[in-house]
């Protein structure tokens, strides 16, 4: 179990991401390509860090995942469940349903070390999952704490944008 752990924090930290293949591309744009047009940056993406997982409303680049859980189904075994992705089925936005592209390309170029990564009990599975989400989070990043730092008005006077899990001021 504290090798598969070390073995996500160590692929996953984003200065890695960028130099490796993209661990959570999944089905969306072409990644650092669509900025540098290189054919070596094809399906590279920042995703964000395993801190705070457990505020995070959508995983991977691309929001392709609601649940961490099943964030981390997928991320444990790739190769096989990818192309059995549907957005629908993962429930995410309707407008993220769209332009799904290929995912044969982003698996074949998968690190190798992630394609064989060993199977997990449910007790492991549940104690990783238990790891990411509270392990790494910060009680600050809780959006209950985060709430009070909103401001009641901004100096243009626009109306400020609320958001399903942002409760407007009284």
């Amino acid at each position: 179990m504290h090798r598969l752990i070390g073995l996500l924090v160590e692929k996953t930290r984003p200065c890695r991401l960028l130099r490796n293949e993209a661990l959570f591309s999944f089905r969306s744009g072409f990644g650092l390509f669509d900025i540098t047009e290189e054919n070596r940056d094809t399906y590279k993406f920042r995703t964000s860090p395993l801190r705070n997982l457990a505020v995070q409303s959508a995983f991977f680049h691309n929001g392709a995942f609601i649940s961490l859980s099943e964030a981390l189904r997928h991320h444990l075994d790739a190769i096989e469940v990818g192309p059995q992705y549907d957005p629908v089925r993962a429930g995410v936005a309707a407008d993220l349903t769209h332009n799904t592209g290929p995912i044969a390309p982003v698996l074949r170029r998968l690190d190798p070390a992630l394609s064989k990564l060993p199977p997990l009990c449910d007790q492991e599975f549940s104690d990783l999952l238990a790891f990411l989400r509270d392990g790494l989070l910060d009680p600050r990043a809780r959006p209950e704490f985060l709430r009070r730092f909103i401001p009641a008005s901004v100096p243009s006077q626009l109306p400020l944008q609320v958001f399903e899990t942002t409760p407007p001021r009284p």
